[in-house]
C-alpha cells in the first residue's frame, strides 16, 4: 500500500519531477564543464610547462656551470709558484712579477672583470682591470684602501685553506655603484705568512652581466626566467627596472610586495610547475648556489612566467568552446527530459487502470493473509506442543536420576541416627567405637551421593545454553589446548592411556575459547570413560587443521583406539540421556551439550566416525572467526 502511495503521489507531481531533473542535469553539466575546462587547460598549457621546465633547466646548468668554479680558480692563482714567490715574505714585494701572472691567468677566463691583491691593512697593492679582453694596471696612486668592505673582513676571518664567495651584488667604486650596473660576484682567499707569503687577501672579481644576458636570450611568450633572493627582490627581471631593488633602494621591487600570494607558495614549495596565478603560468625551482662554511648555502630563486596575453587567450579559447559544448549538452538533456515527461503522462494513464485491478488484488491478497495467519498459529501450537512434549521426558529423567541418589543418603542418614542412639545407651568402649566406625562409613557414603545429585544438578543446568555466558576473544588454539593438556594431567597420570597433540602453530580463533575447551574436555573424558577398560593402555590424538583455502573453517578431532561405539546408540549418540553407561552413573548429557556448543553457540557441526573394535573419532568443524558466521 505504502509503494502504491508513493507511486501515484510522484506521479501527481510532473512539475517537481521536471525541476528536479532539470536542476540535476544543470549541476552536472556544470561539474562537467569545470572538469573538462581544467583538463583542456592542462593540455593546452603543456608546450608551455615543458618550455618553462627547459628554461629553468638551462638557467640553473648555466649558473651552476659558470660559477661553480670559482673556488678552483681562485685555489689555482694562490698555489702558482710565481705568485708565491712574488709575495714571498722574505723579500720585497715583487709586483711586476705578480701582475704579469695575473694577467696571464686571467685572460683564460671571460667572466673576469677585476683581479686584486690586499695587504692585511685592507690597501690595495696591486689590481688589475679586464674590459673587452684587454687588461689594464691601476697604477699605485689610484688604488683604495678596502678595510671597511665586507667582502675583505669575511675573507680575512676565514681559514687560510678556504674561499670566501660573497652574495651577487653590484659592483661599487669609490663609495659609488659602477654605472651601468654591473653585477658582480666576488671570490676572495687569504694569504698568510705560515704558508710563506705575505699577510692579505687575493679578490677576484667576476663580472656576471654576460652570464645574465645570456639567460635573457631566452625570454618569449611563453617563458621568461626571472631570478630572485630569498628576500623577494630581482636580481635578474623581464622588467629591468625592478632589479637589485635592495641595493638601488626600491622596497618596493620585491615579489612578496608585489604578488604576495605567488610569494607564499613559492616558500612553500621548493619547486613547483604549471601553476596558474595572476593571469600567468608560472614554475619555479630552488638552486643551492653557492656554500658557505658555517653559514649554509646561498639559494636563488629561478621564477619564470608566461605572458599574460598569452595565458587570457589560452583561457578565452576554453571557455568559448567549454560552453559551447555545455549549451549542447544541455538542449540535448532538456530534450530528453521532454521525452520522459511524455511518458510520464502516458504512465499516469495507464496507472490509473492498473489501480482498478490493484483493488481486486488486494482483496485476493487479504484472504491469502487470514488463511496463512491461521496457519500459522496452528504452526506455533504444534511446535510449542512438542515442547512440552520435550520438556516432560527430560523431567521425568532428572526426576528418576535424581531419586536413587537422595534416597540412599536419606536410608543411610537414618541408620546413623539409629547408631548413634544405641551409642548413647551403650556403656562398653567397643561397642560405642564400632557404633563410630558405622557412622563413619555412613556419613561418607552420604557425602558420596549428595555429591552425585550436584554432579547431575549441575549437568542439568547445562543443558540450558546462554550464549551470553562467555564473550567472544581473541585465543591461540596452542594455548588454549596447553592449558587444558595441564588441566587434564592429573586424571591422565592415573591412566595407561595417553593424549597426544598434533596441530600446527599459529592458529588463533576470534571465538568462545572456555566454550571450546569444554567441548575438547567432555570428548577426552568421554574416551577415558567409555573407550577403554581399566588399565587398558591406548592413546588418545587431538589434531587440528584448516580446510579450505581462505583459512576461515578449522576441523578439530578427537580420535581414539579403544572399543568404539555400539551401532545401537550411534546414531543418536547427541541426543539427551543417550549413554552406554549408566550403571556406572552416567547421565548421557555429556555429548548432547557438545553438540548444542558446537551448534548454537560456535556456529558449526560435530559428527562421529566409529566401528567397533577399531576406536572412534569426533569431528567439529568451526569457523574461525565467530562473528561473521553469527552475522551470517
Amino acid at each position: 500500500m505504502s509503494r502504491d502511495n508513493s507511486a501515484a503521489s510522484g506521479l501527481q507531481s510532473p512539475r517537481r519531477l521536471a525541476t528536479g531533473l532539470i536542476t540535476l542535469l544543470i549541476l552536472l553539466v556544470s561539474s562537467g564543464s569545470y572538469f573538462a575546462y581544467q583538463q583542456l587547460l592542462k593540455l593546452y598549457t603543456q608546450p608551455i610547462s615543458q618550455q618553462q621546465s627547459s628554461d629553468l633547466n638551462f638557467s640553473a646548468a648555466t649558473l651552476s656551470r659558470e660559477l661553480g668554479h670559482l673556488r678552483d680558480l681562485t685555489l689555482m692563482i694562490k698555489r702558482s709558484p710565481p705568485v708565491r714567490i712574488a709575495l714571498n715574505p722574505y723579500r720585497s714585494l715583487d709586483r711586476n712579477l705578480l701582475q704579469r701572472e695575473l694577467i696571464r691567468f686571467s685572460r683564460d677566463h671571460a667572466l673576469i672583470s677585476q683581479v686584486r691583491w690586499i695587504d692585511a691593512s685592507g690597501e690595495e697593492r696591486v689590481r688589475i682591470n679586464f674590459a673587452s679582453g684587454e687588461s689594464e694596471i691601476v697604477p699605485p696612486e689610484e688604488l683604495q684602501n678596502k678595510a671597511n668592505r665586507y667582502y675583505f673582513q669575511q675573507a680575512m676571518a676565514y681559514a687560510p685553506g678556504q674561499v670566501y664567495i660573497s652574495p651577487l651584488d653590484l659592483n661599487i667604486e669609490r663609495g659609488q655603484i659602477e654605472r651601468p650596473l654591473k653585477p658582480t660576484i666576488r671570490a676572495a682567499i687569504r694569504t698568510t705568512e705560515a704558508e710563506t707569503m705575505r699577510e692579505g687577501v687575493f679578490v677576484i672579481n667576476y663580472d656576471l652581466r654576460a652570464l645574465l644576458n645570456s639567460i635573457r636570450t631566452t625570454y618569449s611568450d611563453k617563458s621568461a626566467t626571472e631570478i630572485i633572493n630569498t628576500t623577494g627582490f630581482w636580481l635578474l627581471s623581464r622588467a629591468p627596472e625592478q632589479e637589485w631593488g635592495q641595493i638601488l633602494g626600491k622596497p618596493e621591487a620585491r615579489l612578496n610586495r608585489q604578488l604576495p600570494k605567488l610569494w607564499q607558495q613559492v616558500n612553500a614549495r621548493s619547486s613547483a610547475n604549471n601553476v596558474y596565478l595572476a593571469g600567468r603560468i608560472w614554475s619555479w625551482e630552488r638552486l643551492a648556489l653557492i656554500e658557505r662554511p658555517g653559514q649554509g648555502p646561498e639559494v636563488l630563486i629561478l621564477l619564470t612566467s608566461s605572458s599574460e596575453d598569452l595565458f587570457a587567450g589560452i583561457t578565452g579559447q576554453l571557455k568559448l568552446l567549454v560552453s559551447l559544448c555545455a549549451l549542447a549538452v544541455l538542449a540535448l538533456g532538456s530534450w530528453l527530459i521532454l521525452l520522459f515527461m511524455r511518458s510520464e503522462a502516458r504512465q499516469r494513464q495507464l496507472y490509473q487502470r492498473i489501480n482498478q485491478e490493484h483493488q481486486k488484488l488486494q482483496q485476493a491478497h487479504h484472504s491469502l493473509v487470514t488463511a496463512h495467519r491461521r496457519q500459522s498459529v496452528l504452526q506455533e501450537e504444534l511446535v510449542e506442543t512438542r515442547k512440552l512434549s520435550s520438556l516432560g521426558m527430560m523431567v521425568a529423567g532428572v526426576a528418576h536420576e535424581l531419586n536413587t541418589p537422595t534416597g540412599g543418603a536419606l536410608m543411610v542418614l537414618s541408620s546413623v541416627e539409629g547408631q548413634l542412639s544405641e551409642l548413647e545407651k551403650s556403656q562398653g568402649s567397643s561397642q560405642q567405637q564400632a557404633a563410630l566406625a558405622r557412622a563413619r562409613q555412613g556419613m561418607e557414603l552420604a557425602t558420596r551421593n549428595l555429591n552425585q545429585v550436584s554432579r547431575l544438578i549441575t549437568s542439568f543446568k547445562r543443558l540450558a545454553l546462554d550464549r551470553a555466558v562467555e564473550e567472544i576473544r581473541d585465543v591461540d588454539l596452542n594455548d588454549l589446548v596447553s592449558d587444558l593438556k595441564l588441566a587434564l594431567s592429573p586424571l591422565l597420570k592415573k591412566s595407561p592411556v595417553t593424549l597426544e597433540i598434533d596441530i600446527p602453530d599459529n592458529i588463533r580463533l576470534y571465538s568462545h575459547p572456555g566454550i571450546i575447551s569444554q567441548i575438547l574436555q567432555n570428548l577426552i573424558d568421554n574416551a577415558l570413560t567409555h573407550a577403554y577398560t581399566q588399565q587398558q593402555s591406548g592413546q588418545i590424538t587431538l589434531s587440528a587443521r584448516p580446510i579450505d583455502a581462505s583459512g576461515s573453517v578449522l576441523e578439530l578431532s578427537v580420535a581414539d583406539d579403544g572399543a568404539g561405539i555400539a551401532p545401537g546408540i550411534r546414531d543418536t549418540i547427541f541426543d539427551p540421556f543417550v549413554t552406554s553407561g549408566r550403571g556406572r552413573g552416567h547421565t548421557g548429557l555429556g555429548l548432547h551439550l557438545v553438540h548444542q556448543w558446537v551448534h548454537r553457540l560456535l556456529h558449526g557441526s560435530i559428527e562421529v566416525q566409529s566401528e567397533p573394535g577399531r576406536g572412534s573419532c569426533f569431528i567439529l568443524r568451526i569457523p574461525v572467526d565467530s562473528r561473521l558466521s553469527a552475522e551470517q
